[in-house]
């Protein structure tokens, strides 16, 4: 029997999740014993060209990294829907629209003043032009069909291998899954025993200038830690390192939008009694938006955007 065949593809990323495929170690010469990779730019050569040749749903599953903010990345992702009977958004931003997508605070017009560009982007798009940037950036289920959703900053290998097996060993789980568990982050963090079952915060301490206990919940020590919000999956790494959780691997199942739930998980925790001690409160928050949203605003303004326009 002919094998599975794969592709791996970016759009605007970091390369992040399609190098992270590379700490699978063995399990990329397993992968090779079991699969056909068919497009993987960033180890091999392929072009559009042998992409289009291929029949209507030739390709068994796609691995789409990165946010959708130009026009190649629209053409690219929907000739991949085309040939592709799976499609696996993967990573925050394919999932969310990742740290990218705090460029839909601005817009393209103040981006083009701040950074003297004229729109253009390199890329692949029609012979002889540069493909267009959009206005806003979105995630990969605003521009096509997606099958599953594999999150995290970048994805971890255990569960880009679990996505893989799935499809080699034709287990795939209903469509709309996401690969990693539906817990929140606090119930397997290394630091939980210390978190109060009841505690206020007087105020929210900005992370370098706190003297940072390295045992201690940082939500008892005032610190923003997303982790009451966040899905579980990464193996606190970060806790680990000593940082509070940023939120890379998304919501949980339950929460419809990532930065409420976080924004609700804090503010329930400041302690104070008139305007003047919340304003001291929150004098530790100078960029709401890049706490609470750091990975999922494209999600959110794309959501405000919809619902202005009917």
């Amino acid at each position: 029997m002919a094998k599975p065949k794969i592709a791996f593809y970016w759009c605007g990323s970091c390369g992040g999740c399609e190098a992270t495929m590379l700490d699978l170690g063995e399990g990329l010469l397993d992968l090779h014993e079991k699969a056909e990779l068919f497009l993987w730019p960033l180890v091999m050569d392929s072009t559009r060209e042998e992409l289009e040749q291929l029949p209507d749903g030739g390709l068994d599953l796609a691995f789409i990294s990165g946010v959708v903010n130009s026009s190649a990345h629209e053409g690219l992702a929907a000739l991949l829907r085309k040939k592709s009977k799976n499609i696996v958004a993967f990573g925050a931003c394919a999932q969310l629209g990742g740290v990218p997508g705090l460029w839909n605070l601005f817009g393209l017009e103040a981006m083009k003043e701040h950074y003297s560009f004229d729109g253009s982007a390199p890329g692949q798009g029609e012979p002889g032009l540069l493909p267009q940037l959009q206005e806003h950036i979105k995630p990969l289920d605003r521009v096509i069909e997606v099958d599953y959703y594999l999150p995290g900053c970048p994805p971890l290998p255990q569960w880009i291998t679990i996505a893989l097996n799935a499809l080699l060993e034709g287990n795939l789980p209903p469509k709309g899954t996401n690969f990693v568990p539906d817990k929140i982050l606090c119930s397997v963090c290394p630091r939980r025993e210390t978190k109060p079952k009841k505690f206020l915060i007087p105020e929210v301490k900005r992370f370098h200038k706190a003297i940072v206990d390295p045992n201690m919940c940082f939500l008892a020590q005032g610190l923003p830690c997303m982790g009451p919000a966040t899905r579980a999956g990464c193996g606190a790494l970060c806790i680990r390192g000593n940082m509070p959780c940023t939120g890379c691997f998304g919501p949980s199942e339950r929460a419809k939008d990532y930065g409420t739930r976080a924004l609700s998980a804090l503010a329930s925790l400041i302690s104070y009694g008139d305007e003047a001690e919340l304003e001291r409160a929150n004098a530790g928050l100078p960029d709401p938006a890049g706490v609470f949203y750091l990975y999922s605003l494209a999600s959110l303004s794309l959501n405000l955007q919809e619902s202005r326009h009917g």
